[in-house]
């Protein structure tokens, strides 16, 4: 994973997932994050979720400091549906054209349930959260918190601490980014081109079931193409409690 940015192997089942998810875990000092997403069927009930999802990391819109995404394929689709991977290191084509493109700091908006913040959350200090600097917290309906944060378009793997990369989600499912210095946001035809680039030099991977990959969420965004047929992934994340950049 150190070189590419992310590995692969085969397990027999979810629980040998999950396993090797902990073990990966125990040899990089990270933590299974409290509540990982269980077996998810994408099926005709939600027809939007068959749709193409750009490149794109887990460093917003979630507390931790996401290090390790794990995917396990359990039912592939009848076509399409490749898991797409994209090293945006410095040094690499990509990553440095990324850097030349965008602002440093990036602004976000995000929502989250105040159940699912982990232990010793403390908004004030931006402590056991990914955001590079929390700007706002403002309460919505029931629980639910919404965020302003800040993050250095440029960030540190919490894996590989010598490798800088450009693994902030200025497209994919996310979105909304905005310039941070300015205030305004990030044009259409910056993201656009910033789509450009990323599918030049991203990598396809089909999960058939029991195949596995882990990913670098400091180094290489994830995304899928558009499919057709029902789709099965099992996913979990590792997390570094604190600060995820400097």
């Amino acid at each position: 994973m150190q070189r590419t940015g992310y590995a692969t192997c085969s397990v027999e089942s979810a629980e040998d997932f999950y396993e090797t998810m902990h073990e990966v875990a125990a040899t990089t000092n990270l933590k299974a994050i409290p509540h990982p997403r269980r077996p998810n069927q994408e099926t005709s009930l939600a027809p939007q979720t068959r749709v193409a999802m750009d490149p794109h990391s887990e460093l917003g819109r979630t507390p931790y400091r996401c290090a390790i995404v794990g995917f396990l394929g359990v039912q592939p689709s009848q076509s399409g549906g490749e898991t797409i991977l994209v090293d945006t290191s410095l040094g690499s084509p990509c990553g440095d054209q990324l850097a030349e493109l965008l602002p440093e700091t990036l602004r976000f908006r995000g929502l989250i349930s105040q159940a699912a913040l982990p232990d010793g959350f403390d908004s004030a200090t931006s402590q056991a959260t990914a955001y590079g600097k929390v700007a706002s917290v403002t309460p919505r309906d029931g629980d639910v918190l919404e965020f302003e944060y800040e993050i250095p378009t440029v960030v540190r793997s919490a894996i590989s601490p010598a490798v800088l990369s450009v693994a902030t989600s200025v497209v994919g499912p996310y979105g909304g980014a905005h310039d941070a210095s300015s205030g305004f946001p990030i044009s259409e035809e910056t993201i656009e081109r910033a789509r450009q680039i990323m599918g030049v030099y991203s990598v396809k991977l089909r999960l058939d079931a029991g195949d596995v990959v882990l990913i670098d969420n400091c180094r290489t965004l994830h995304g899928r193409r558009a499919y057709a047929g029902d789709r099965v992934i099992v996913s979990a994340l590792l997390s570094q409690f604190g600060s995820a950049f400097g």
